[in-house]
């Protein structure tokens, strides 16, 4: 059954997500840089051609901080129960169906072009996750051939000379973690008017040359080691580079491209290094890990002693009865998160997802549950309790971090090798 997407407006699910998920981002989230979201252009036709490092915290950081609503490509057989489909209907999700479902090539391509043709004529904007399959490595994959057709094919039937992909990339500190760092970066937009005359000439060129400089435009734009054997090297560096420009606790929707330049400069760094070099440079970065290891010290709290401050030790002392408060009532939901985390999910770009849906989803039920419960008793204790909770569960996240801090530097300053190390790692 073709899928029917005239007529069709954004979903219930998805505004809600958009109201409410930001306050969820704030949980999940250190920090959130958001670097050109808001020059995507609203009433105009859009593909935005985007690498996909998790399984969906992508698609909703997207949706959630993008202008324009947008409609997410996703994999066909979600869609065959009825119920499920009204549910990814109301995400805004359209199916495409896969050759590894049992569908050949064309059917697969007619009607995603369709699909396509019909939303750039109702100026739509839709996201295509280019490569064509998650993946958690530091690595931009080739771009598939499949978003080149259908701007083509759209182009063809509408000659829209607005019709443009707009090039966007996910990066992700570690990808699954909770309170892990995001950047997301929107590029320049490249039109699809700029390569119909050798289009005409050259079809397979064309093709060729558009996913070339969609995948040129992406990889500036996220995490991107060409080795999959300097993958750990490239990870140790990054993480001594974090330490000394360590992010805040509280969670900021910024624009900032500065911070993600720093990380570039890293792997541009391992990806033009010499072998001999890079060589050196793995045996002296994995030696000085094992140091850290051996020591039970941490490479941000070496740099880092002013976190043992008399006046973080006051905070910590003050304010524990207020963690204690958040921490007992979202007990229950982060049991269960980390539990998922841990025992249910073994691929590594599905443990953040998951994560978010369990804080999100459950712990809504959750909350609604016990504000619920307080209205009844008639307490107004109670109630005014749990109309705090939301507060008092992001203050225990940021509470419990800042104490870890604290400890793991106090350590740090009160360990015999702590010059030694200091020496060490000024040899990097």
């Amino acid at each position: 059954m073709k899928y029917n997407f005239r007529g069709k407006s954004s979903g219930f699910l998805y505004h809600f997500g958009k109201s409410l998920l930001p306050w969820q981002m704030c949980n999940q989230f250190r920090q959130l840089y958001l670097n050109g979201l808001d020059s995507i252009p609203t009433n105009t036709p859009v593909l935005i051609a985007a690498n996909h490092p998790t399984a969906f915290l992508d698609p909703v950081l997207l949706g959630v901080f993008t202008q324009p609503p947008l409609y997410f490509m996703t994999r066909g057989d979600l869609f065959t129960k009825p119920l499920a489909r009204k549910v990814f209907e109301s995400f805004n999700m359209f199916p495409v169906k896969r050759s590894r479902d049992g569908f050949n090539d064309m059917d697969r391509l007619d009607e995603m072009t369709q699909y396509v043709q019909d939303s750039m004529e109702a100026r739509k904007a839709l996201c295509i996750f280019v490569e064509g399959m998650h993946h958690y490595d530091k690595r931009l994959l080739p771009i598939q051939k499949g978003i080149a057709r259908v701007a083509f094919a759209s182009y063809e039937i509408h000659r829209q000379d607005d019709l443009q992909i707009i090039p966007v990339g996910c990066a992700y500190w570690e990808t699954d973690q909770p309170r892990d760092v995001a950047y997301i970066n929107v590029g320049k937009p490249i039109f699809v008017k700029d390569y119909w005359e050798l289009y005409q000439n050259l079809p397979a060129q064309a093709t060729h040359q558009l996913c070339k400089d969609i995948y040129e435009a992406i990889k500036p734009l996220c995490h991107h080691v060409e080795s999959p054997e300097d993958d750990k090297l490239a990870e140790r560096l990054l993480h001594l580079q974090r330490s000394e420009h360590p992010v805040p606790h509280f969670p900021v929707f910024r624009y900032n491209t500065n911070a993600f330049s720093q990380e570039k400069r890293v792997t541009d760094w391992v990806n033009n290094m010499g072998d001999e070099e890079k060589e050196k440079l793995k045996k002296k970065t994995k030696k000085y890990n094992n140091r850290l290891k051996e020591t039970n010290i941490s490479d941000e709290a070496l740099l880092h002693p002013e976190w043992a401050s008399i006046s973080r030790w006051i905070f910590i002392v003050l304010c524990f009865p207020l963690f204690l408060a958040g921490a007992l009532a979202r007990l229950p939901i982060a049991a269960l998160a980390n539990y998922m985390m841990s025992n249910k999910i073994r691929k590594r770009e599905f443990k953040s997802s998951i994560y978010l849906g369990v804080e999100f989803f459950v712990g809504f039920l959750w909350l609604m549950l016990l504000i619920i419960a307080a209205f009844i008793s008639g307490r107004a204790t109670w109630i005014g309790l749990t109309l705090a909770l939301p507060l008092l569960y992001w203050f225990s996240i940021v509470y419990k971090e800042v104490a870890e801090r604290a400890f793991k530097a106090l350590r740090a300053l009160q360990h015999p090798e702590r010059k030694s190390l200091l020496h060490e790692r000024e040899k990097l």
